[in-house]
């Protein structure tokens, strides 16, 4: 482009020395204006002449190089469109993809929040049913516990009982008993050892 730009003011340059170089002094051609001597200046077919052939050269050179300027600037330009045209659709695409994500998401979540509602109410079911196992085991635990402790006790108390028993009955015997009362009882059980060696 710079090379055109060149060459259409180098062109431009020399045409204006050209004619200035071949053209009459400014005094003499005004003087034959004013004086209506002559017909006009002998060398403006020349000029016209120069003037078609500076303009078709530049014209060819122009036409020819600006051709493929703008040949390829449309192309670029087509490109342009075409990888625009390619970028929206991408970018549409993506955009129906992210809504597609964001209705499937919906749905997950909706189906999530059922799984988590069915999965709490089972928990909590499956809670109250251990919670009632719990405590029948506890009520039977406690049941033994209370019929253990109170077979303890009873045998407890008849331990006591039965002490209490003998020992009411060492007193009574130690205040009936008499040295004279112990003599006859120990002879009388020598005397049945006796008798029993026999």
């Amino acid at each position: 482009m710079r090379r055109i730009i060149t060459l259409a003011i180098v062109l431009a340059a020399s045409t204006t020395a050209f004619a200035q170089e071949h053209g009459a002094p400014p005094a003499a051609a005004e003087g034959e204006h004013a004086g209506g001597g002559s017909h006009g200046d002998p060398m403006l077919p020349w000029k016209w002449a120069n003037f078609a052939i500076l303009g078709g050269g530049l014209g060819y050179l122009l036409s020819k190089n600006l051709k493929g300027y703008f040949t390829g600037r449309t192309a670029e330009i087509q490109k342009g469109i075409q990888d625009a045209a390619a970028m929206k659709a991408d970018a549409d695409k993506r955009a129906a993809a992210m809504e597609e994500r964001l209705a499937g998401l919906k749905h997950e979540i909706d189906e999530m929040r059922r799984e988590a509602r069915h999965e709490l109410e089972s928990e909590g079911k499956r809670l109250e049913q251990e919670t009632r196992q719990i405590l029948t085991k506890v009520r039977q635990q406690t049941e033994q516990d209370i019929a253990s402790a109170t077979k303890a006790a009873r045998q407890e108390l008849k331990e006591y009982a039965a002490a209490l028993a003998v020992g009411l009955a060492q007193e009574k015997l130690a205040a009936r008993m008499t040295p004279e009362t112990q003599r006859g009882l120990v002879n009388g059980f020598l005397h049945n050892l006796e008798g029993a060696k026999n």
